[in-house]
């Protein structure tokens, strides 16, 4: 896969949820599968792998000793976010749900339950 066959695809996914056609930005696209929920879909070119970003809110993360643990818990092998990982954005403080996809055999029907998957974690964790 190259940055033009990641863009087809991620448009395939745009055009089954019936968003707009994806607007390339230094390799990611930011959708909004959701209101109020975005999605970034990077290309990373170096591992062949595409990235999906799913920020949980919009405000820096308050964690506190027990809700800090209560996130790793949940992020433990993934086991409670839909196979996601949990970070924190360096930049921006926010919590972010994220996974990498193989881009090899990745198809527009796996990129949207990957999607749907990490959605689904991102406003549980939100408390949507």
């Amino acid at each position: 896969m190259n940055i033009d066959t990641f863009l087809a695809l991620v448009n395939a996914y745009c055009t089954r949820a019936g968003l707009p056609s994806a607007e390339l930005h230094d390799e990611h696209c930011v959708l909004m599968p959701q209101p109020e929920q975005a999605v970034i879909l990077a290309w990373d070119g170096a591992e062949e792998e595409v990235v999906l970003l799913a920020p949980v809110g919009a405000e820096a993360a308050a964690l506190d000793g027990e809700s800090a643990v209560e996130l790793l818990g949940d992020a433990y092998l993934g086991q409670n976010l839909g196979g996601a990982a949990a970070g924190i954005d360096p930049r921006t403080g926010g919590l972010v749900l994220w996974r990498r996809l193989p881009a090899y055999g990745l198809t527009a029907d796996r990129l949207e339950r990957a999607i749907g998957r990490t959605v689904t974690a991102a406003q549980a964790c939100a408390g949507v």
